[in-house]
């Protein structure tokens, strides 16, 4: 993978070999160059719809918010789990926040019969 600045990095796992099952929390946070096959991409779309069936903390930047609508999951203020990383603050909120590893308040609204 190449960052936008034009620095590689190692790729662990591929979008359908990396179910965001197998993490504690994620960051959605796509290029902007790649987003719109992003929002095409049916295992993407999975990805963010799991995650926040999964109860995951989803830390998302303005494409991974346009991503997450695309897949239905609109990110929500007042889920403790949602959060944005527009600053520094947040990135402390979002590491904070994972640390309980699952946003059990969330679960009505992903399992109503439960």
């Amino acid at each position: 993978m190449t960052t936008s600045s034009g620095r590689k990095l190692a790729v662990d796992h591929a979008i359908p070999g990396g179910p965001s099952v197998l993490f504690d929390a994620v960051v959605v946070a796509p290029g902007k160059a790649g987003l719109p096959d992003l929002i095409r991409n049916g295992p993407a779309k999975d990805f963010c719809r799991d995650a926040h069936a999964h109860l995951k903390v989803i830390g998302f930047d303005a494409n991974g918010a346009e991503l997450m609508r695309a897949a239905g999951v609109t990110p929500v203020p007042n889920d403790e789990g949602h959060i944005s990383l527009d600053t520094k603050s947040a990135v402390a909120k979002y590491i904070a926040t994972a640390k309980k590893h699952k946003i059990w308040a969330r679960e009505p609204s992903v399992s109503p019969n439960v």
